[in-house]
C-alpha cells in the first residue's frame, strides 16, 4: 500500500506566469489593464482584489482565452 500524498505546505512551481501584461479595449482612452506581473505556486491560494475597473475581470478572462490581443507574457 502506497503512502498518502502529504499535505500542500506552500507553492511548488508555477502554475501561472504573468509578466508586463497589458490589455486596451477598443476606443478606451487609458488600459484597462497596464504591466501586470504576477505567479501563482502549485497549491497557493490566490484571489484578485480591487476597485470597480482595476482590470480584475479583464486579467481573468485573458487567462481563460476570452480576450485576445493583449501584450506581455501570460502561462498557465
Amino acid at each position: 500500500m502506497r503512502d498518502p500524498e502529504p499535505a500542500v505546505s506552500g507553492a511548488v512551481g508555477e502554475v501561472i506566469r504573468v509578466r508586463g501584461l497589458t490589455f486596451a479595449y477598443p476606443k478606451a482612452s487609458t488600459p484597462a489593464v497596464r504591466g501586470m506581473d504576477f505567479s501563482v505556486g502549485r497549491g497557493e491560494i490566490f484571489g484578485f482584489l480591487g476597485p470597480s475597473g482595476a482590470g480584475k475581470s479583464t486579467t481573468q478572462r485573458i487567462l481563460i482565452g476570452l480576450l485576445r490581443g493583449h501584450g506581455g507574457e501570460v502561462a498557465v
